[in-house]
């Protein structure tokens, strides 16, 4: 339960990202002529911004298991030392 705040944390910011991205690809207009390259369509739902999507969710997982783990060894370091003194 202790480590759910940098869980959250993370998950709030690849939400923001992850729409940052969709945003990207609806908005801007060389990335959009990029991803639709002569088809019609929503931009945001074409294989290369999927593929984007996929990868800014891979690094944040990568991220997600980085921090809890960073965490649950900071924390357990200060159990040891609080039960050592």
């Amino acid at each position: 339960m202790g480590d759910l705040h940098p869980v959250s944390m993370l998950i709030t910011y690849y939400l923001l990202i992850g729409g940052l991205v969709n945003e990207l690809f609806v908005r801007v207009p060389v990335i959009r002529a990029l991803s639709l390259a002569g088809r019609t369509g929503n931009p945001a739902q074409t294989p290369l911004a999927g593929m984007v999507q996929g990868g800014t969710m891979t690094v944040f997982i990568a991220l997600l298991a980085w921090f809890i783990v960073r965490v649950a060894s900071c924390r357990r370091r200060t159990a040891v030392a609080a039960i050592a003194s």
